[in-house]
């Protein structure tokens, strides 16, 4: 996914993920010539909400959209960093499985002076929160928004007072349609982070609904991620997945799911890119799962 080297221990600049969705624990090794370290991390991305499941000519509420993660930049003296340091990046949030599940919280990512399990703030260098969760979609009411994941400050990772840090928050979602369209948001709106998008509700009188988009933004997320079409004898067609850009890095959630209302089932939330919300699942009389969130990142440069 990354241009050669990723990472190389021949160069100055190293980035740790998550592998197939699974926790990462990684160990730095700082080369002995750096003088300067900057650390950047972000948390996964908060999965999506399922949307509804119910009968033809009753009320179905999509599923709300996951919240992106929070971001954390550390620049540091190298000279008061121990010889290695373990990087643990933060997995995805699961996307709801259906009826009545929401979507599941994104896990944080730090990067700490001791290794094991039982790491606390006074070992931490850096701390990112994954983003919070999209509610599930029900009979009166669509999935509320994954809501912006706080930042983390200096007693949450304590080592960080020996250098420079910023903190800043989590972007939310949007919500699930309650027997309308699922809400949309624009990327790029506060932090290069972005939410996903809610999933498509359908009404009493059998209308469906799609999807909420993800508005396009600047010149470098130029693709607008439209929301799953809603079709009334189904299948809701899916959401699509979030995608990110390199130069300069910024990504977005994915959007909604569209539902269907007499037959089969609403469309699925896309995935969020790195550290971004996923959509929300359509309702349906069977309703569609959430989308994942996005993985989260460790990046760290030396000189």
């Amino acid at each position: 996914m990354f241009p050669d080297p990723f990472p190389s221990s021949g160069t100055q600049e190293y980035w740790f993920e998550t592998k197939g969705g699974n926790s990462a624990t990684s160990i730095w090794v700082r080369p002995p010539q750096a003088r300067m370290v900057a650390m950047f991390g972000f948390g996964g991305g908060g999965g999506g909400g399922g949307g509804f499941s119910n009968i033809t000519g009753a009320q179905k509420g999509g599923g709300g959209g996951g919240g992106g993660a929070a971001i954390t930049r550390v620049t540091i003296q190298a000279c008061l960093l121990p010889p290695a340091l373990e990087i643990r990046v933060g997995v995805p949030g699961t996307g709801g499985s259906g009826s009545g599940v929401a979507g599941g919280q994104g896990g944080e990512t730090r990067v700490s002076a001791v290794a094991g399990t039982a790491v606390t703030a006074s070992d931490t260098i850096l701390l990112a929160r994954g983003g919070n969760a999209g509610g599930a979609g029900s009979g009166v009411a669509g999935g509320s928004a994954g809501t912006a994941s706080s930042i983390a400050g200096s007693t949450d990772m304590i080592l960080s007072s020996g250098g420079v840090w910023t903190a800043i928050a989590g972007v939310s979602g949007a919500a699930g349609g309650a027997s309308a369209a699922g809400a949309s948001l624009t990327a790029l709106s506060s932090s290069f982070l972005c939410g996903g998008t809610g999933g498509g509700g359908s009404t009493t009188g059998n209308v469906a609904s799609n999807g909420g988009a993800v508005n396009s933004a600047g010149i470098f997320l130029k693709q607008t991620l439209a929301g799953g079409v809603g079709l009334a004898g189904g299948p809701g067609g899916d959401g699509s997945n979030g995608y990110w850009n390199r130069f300069p890095f910024c990504a977005t959630g994915g959007s909604g799911g569209g539902s269907c209302a007499t037959a089969g089932t609403g469309g699925t939330g896309g995935a969020g890119a790195y550290g971004c919300g996923g959509g929300g699942g359509g309702a349906g009389v069977t309703g569609g799962a959430g989308g994942s969130g996005g993985p989260g990142l460790v990046i760290i440069v030396c000189w």
